[in-house]
């Protein structure tokens, strides 16, 4: 049976998780082993209230280190320019039912899915929630990623987000600053001195992906930044970002 640790992880398992280039450097030659993950992932969601990519595949890797009693934890924010943001520092854990798990290691050998970061974001913890009602997808999802042989390059995450409205050209962007990463929503622009590492891949069921789009996640590293890009992109009428059905 999968043991749960929704709980934050000690300092050393997330402080010990590659930088952002080193993880890329080490999935790249495992690419194949990667999509034939995320195939069977979006096939075990199909029966889920999980299809319309509310949950993925994540590259481990870390934004920073952070000390003993500390925990990375995402809460809504605004952006400098005003517009309405994420914002993920470490922060001292507050023991509430308004924060949940959004990142996870899964750990094969002890069978256990160990909480990474948090977010008080409504829809994660909406999607948790409904996670812990549907332990057999969990227990499907940890097993595909142990038996992929990608448990120390791949987690588990849900992508799904509330605060941070996306329209149609826009991409969820996260600058960081001060130890402190800023999510909101941005139009891209092409610089060629940034490099865009992807670091999500969401499991999106077959029967939905033509009404919907997969999250995908990229990292940028520019002039030792770290940002991150969370993709929502409609094909037609833009999905719900989350939704659940019984």
């Amino acid at each position: 049976m999968l043991a749960v640790i929704d709980k934050p992880c000690s300092p050393n398992e997330y402080n010990d998780l590659p930088g952002i280039m080193e993880a890329d450097a080490a999935i790249k030659p495992l690419r194949r082993r990667l999509d034939q993950l995320v195939d069977h992932g979006s096939e075990v969601c199909g029966s889920t209230p999980f299809p319309f990519g509310e949950t993925g595949a994540l590259l481990l890797h870390k934004h920073w280190e952070f000390e003993e009693g500390e925990c990375i934890i995402e809460r809504p924010g605004s952006h400098p320019s005003g517009k309405p943001a994420l914002i993920t520092s470490a922060r001292w854990f507050p023991r509430s039912s308004t924060v949940a798990p959004s990142r996870f290691k899964v750990d094969p050998q002890r069978r256990k899915l160990v909480a990474l970061e948090f977010s008080s974001d409504e829809f994660v913890v909406q999607v948790w929630r409904a996670l812990l009602a549907h332990p057999t997808f969990l227990e499907s999802v940890c097993s595909l990623i142990g038996d992929s042989g990608l448990a120390d390059q791949v987690g588990f995450a849900i992508f799904a987000r509330a605060a941070v409205p996306v329209v149609e050209g826009e991409e969820m962007v996260e600058e960081n600053w001060n130890k402190k990463s800023v999510m909101s929503a941005q139009v891209l622009v092409d610089d060629e001195q940034k490099v865009f590492v992807p670091t999500g891949w969401a499991f999106v069921s077959a029967s939905e992906a033509d009404i919907t789009s997969s999250c995908i996640g990229y990292c940028m590293s520019s002039a030792g930044s770290h940002c991150n890009h969370h993709y929502n992109r409609p094909t037609a009428a833009p999905p719900p970002v989350c939704t659940l059905h019984d």
